[in-house]
């Protein structure tokens, strides 16, 4: 297996990284910080570059994000439900 990274062109790295910035701007920038989302967000980010590109690797890993936000979502507490 060929390391995905050394195929990566310099207009597909500059997307990788700008996309890996925005998100973790973004992520700091909000006021509810969760770094379980920051890191699903750039598994996610990053498993879609390299499954365009065809890797194998990380066609397997695009399911990783989906199941970060759900844990995320199992952990968080609804405000709407919490008693006044």
């Amino acid at each position: 297996m060929s390391n995905p990274i050394k195929n990566l062109t310099k207009k597909e790295w500059t997307l990788w990284l700008c996309s890996l910035f925005v998100i973790i701007m973004s992520n700091m920038v909000s006021p509810e910080f969760n770094v379980l989302t920051l890191f699903a967000a750039c598994i996610g980010v990053t498993s879609l570059i390299f499954a365009a590109k065809g890797a194998e690797l990380f066609e397997a890993t695009e399911s990783i994000p989906i199941l970060l936000f759900l844990l995320h979502l199992r952990n968080r507490s609804i405000p709407s439900l919490q008693p006044a």
